[in-house]
């Protein structure tokens, strides 16, 4: 799997499922493809126990185990609009 197609079924994921409300496709189907901080084990790079960002050709974020990660979130806010 690319990242890109990684990116794009953890992202319809994530929006089915809260849509829905029911666990993740993702995570139900594709559990064995994660590690148990929810790093995607087909990107790996050196495990040294703390999540952190790394640069190959791009810049990823890596779960403690040594695996690329996606973390999902609110960015930034703007309280005043």
């Amino acid at each position: 799997m690319k990242r890109r197609d990684f990116v794009r079924l953890a992202s319809a994921s994530a929006l089915a499922s809260s849509l829905v409300r029911t666990p993740s496709l993702y995570s139900a189907h594709h559990a064995t493809k994660l590690d148990r901080f929810g790093g995607w084990i087909g990107k790996k790079f050196e495990a040294i126990g703390f999540f952190r960002v790394e640069k190959d050709e791009r810049w990823w974020l890596v779960s403690p185990e040594g695996n690329a990660f996606l973390s999902w979130g609110i960015n930034h806010l703007h309280p005043d609009l």
